[in-house]
C-alpha cells in the first residue's frame, strides 16, 4: 500500500481476516510515528505478517527501513523492530525475515484457555467462588504442558461463564467457549469438537482423538398384563375373527329362519348370537340345524372356530410363557417416528455426580 489504509478501508480488511485469509501488508510510512500507529492498530492486533517501509536518507545514499510488529514480547505488550535496510545501490543490509514466524517463542506470556471439565480429556480443580481452575493429570492438559514447555508460554484455564461449549446465535457469534475464544478473552480451547459450522469460525488443530458417540433409550418393558389377551392376533387378524362372528350369526339366523318355515321352532336375535359365541368357548349347541345346507354351515363353522381357538391358545400360552418386548430402537428413522422425546444429558452434571458417589 503506498500509505497507511484509512479507518474505513481498515475495517474491511478485519473483516476479510475473519475469513481464515493469510494477509500480507507491506505498507508505506513517511516516517517512525506513522509506521508505530499503524503496526499498533488494535484492529490489526490478530494479524501477523505486518511491514512497513519507511524512506531514510544519508550522506551517501537513500534506502528503505523496514519495520514490523513483533506480537509477543517479555514486557506483555507488541514492540516495533527492525528488521531490513535496504537500498537500490547495496541491496539489503542484513537477512533477517520481514515476516517472521510469530509463534516460535512466546517469550513466556501467559495465555487463556477455556474449557470444560471432559474426563480423561480434560481434568481440572474447581476453585470455589472462581472461574480459573487447577489443572489436573490428563489427555489434553499433558500435551498443553509440552506444548507450553517448547514454545515459552504459561497457561491458565477458565470455565465459560455461562457453562456451555457455544452455540451460535442470531447475531452472528458464539456463546459458551466458542464465544470465549471468538471474542479474544480466551486464546484457545481445549477438546472441542469441530463441526462445519464452528471451524467457519475457530482453526482447529489436527484430529488426534476419534470420540464414539451414540444414542441410547431404556430397555423396552413388558407389555401390560391385560395386552397379553390381545397379543396373540395381529389386527387384521381380530378383524377378520370379529367380521366372521358378525357373519356367522347372520348366516345361522337366516337358516334358521327357513327352517322355521316349516316347524313351529323360531330364533330370536340374542339367541342365534349367543350360540355362535358359544362355539368359541367349547359349548354345545341345542336345536341343530336338520336340513343340508344348514348343517354344511355349522360343520364349517365349528371346523373354523376349532382353528381359530386352537391357534389362539397356543399363542396365549408362548405369551405367557415368553412375555413379548417391543423392538428396541435402532436407527435415527425409527426414533423420529416414534412418540419418545429425545434430548441431550448435560456431561458435566454427570460428572459432578459421579464425583460425589464416589466421595
Amino acid at each position: 500500500m503506498p500509505k497507511p489504509p484509512d479507518s474505513q478501508l481498515l475495517g474491511l480488511l478485519t473483516d476479510a481476516s475473519s475469513n481464515k485469509l493469510t494477509q500480507y501488508f507491506l505498507v508505506h510510512a513517511n516516517d517512525t510515528t506513522e509506521a508505530k500507529r499503524f503496526l499498533l492498530d488494535q484492529r490489526l492486533r490478530k494479524e501477523q505478517n505486518m511491514a512497513a517501509i519507511i524512506p531514510q536518507t544519508n550522506q551517501k545514499s537513500t534506502y528503505w527501513r523496514v519495520l514490523i510488529r513483533q506480537l509477543l514480547h517479555p514486557s506483555g505488550s507488541p514492540r516495533i523492530i527492525d528488521v531490513i535496510n535496504w537500498s537500490s545501490d547495496t541491496g539489503h543490509a542484513n537477512t533477517n525475515d520481514i515476516f517472521p514466524d510469530q509463534m516460535a517463542d512466546f517469550y513466556g506470556s501467559n495465555l487463556i484457555a477455556s474449557a470444560l471439565q471432559y474426563r480423561p480429556l480434560v481434568d481440572y480443580e474447581i476453585v470455589e467462588g472462581s472461574r480459573v481452575v487447577i489443572p489436573k493429570p490428563s489427555i489434553d492438559i499433558n500435551i498443553l504442558d509440552a506444548i507450553s514447555y517448547k514454545l515459552n508460554f504459561t497457561y491458565d484455564i477458565i470455565m465459560p461463564a455461562d457453562g456451555e461449549y457455544g452455540v451460535l446465535k442470531e447475531d452472528g457469534h458464539w456463546t459458551g467457549i466458542m464465544g470465549a475464544v471468538e471474542s479474544g478473552k480466551a486464546n484457545f480451547s481445549l477438546s472441542l469438537a469441530m463441526t462445519q459450522e464452528r471451524a467457519s469460525s475457530l482453526d482447529p488443530t489436527k484430529m488426534y482423538f476419534m470420540d464414539a458417540l451414540t444414542f441410547i433409550t431404556a430397555k423396552s418393558p413388558p407389555s401390560a398384563p391385560w395386552q397379553k389377551l390381545i397379543t396373540p392376533f395381529q389386527l387384521n387378524v381380530w378383524v377378520c375373527v370379529v367380521v366372521s362372528v358378525f357373519g356367522g350369526v347372520l348366516l345361522y339366523h337366516v337358516f334358521y329362519h327357513i327352517q322355521a318355515t316349516t316347524s313351529s321352532s323360531r330364533l330370536l336375535d340374542s339367541h342365534a348370537s349367543m350360540r355362535i359365541l358359544a362355539s368359541f368357548l367349547s359349548q354345545s349347541l341345542y336345536g341343530y340345524l336338520w336340513f343340508s345346507a344348514g348343517r354344511v354351515f355349522l360343520g364349517f363353522w365349528f371346523l373354523y372356530v376349532f382353528l381359530v381357538t386352537t391357534h389362539y391358545k397356543t399363542s396365549l400360552t408362548s405369551n405367557l410363557a415368553v412375555p413379548f418386548i417391543p423392538p428396541p430402537l435402532d436407527t435415527l428413522q425409527q426414533l423420529l417416528g416414534s412418540n419418545v422425546k429425545y434430548g441431550v444429558t448435560d456431561i458435566n452434571v454427570g460428572i459432578r455426580q459421579r464425583d460425589q458417589d464416589l466421595n
